[in-house]
């Protein structure tokens, strides 16, 4: 079996674009100045959990999400800007 075939046998979905997703709840814990441990819970119960360098994180202040309602508007078939 390879990596993805494990990630499907734990609830991944293929989202048809080769991409695999799931819904899961994520949580992102400093370990200490320099690591996260990050968690994702699955549907079913289980956990997969990981450490990752806090250098390897785009860490920002929240930006405000601009809609342009005029790029909702339309009657062509394209991927929205959001």
């Amino acid at each position: 079996m390879s990596e993805r075939d494990d990630l499907v046998a734990m609830g991944f979905v293929d989202d048809g674009s080769g991409a695999l997703r799931i819904y899961a709840s994520v949580s992102l814990t400093p370990i200490d100045n320099h690591f996260f441990r990050l968690v994702l819970a699955l549907p079913h119960g289980s956990e997969l959990s990981c450490v990752i360098p806090q250098i390897a994180l785009k860490l920002a202040p929240p930006t405000e999400l601009v809609i342009d309602p005029e790029a909702m508007i339309t009657n062509t078939v394209r991927r929205r800007p959001w």
